[in-house]
């Protein structure tokens, strides 16, 4: 919620699946939403050596219940980025 109210880029650990491999992601979240019964974060997978840069041309989401940790970046801002 931080990330989206000061439009901070972050690094998401994110587990895909139960016991499945842990994933990075440079990320610059959106919005929160809430669909069928669970929370999702929407926004932007960017890239980690410049956050401010989108990676694909569609948001994309995450569940939030699936990540494992969440380091915000000082440095960068998606504030560049659509919403």
């Amino acid at each position: 919620m931080e990330c989206i109210k000061e439009k901070k880029s972050c690094i998401l650990e994110y587990q895909k699946f139960y016991k499945g491999e842990i994933k990075d992601y440079s990320f610059a979240p959106q919005r929160l939403l809430c669909m069928h019964d669970c929370f999702y974060i929407l926004g932007w997978i960017t890239d980690s050596n410049n956050p401010s840069v989108k990676i694909y041309d569609s948001p994309s989401k995450f569940s939030v219940h699936r990540i494992q940790k969440v380091r915000i970046l000082d440095t960068s801002s998606s504030a560049q980025l659509p919403e």
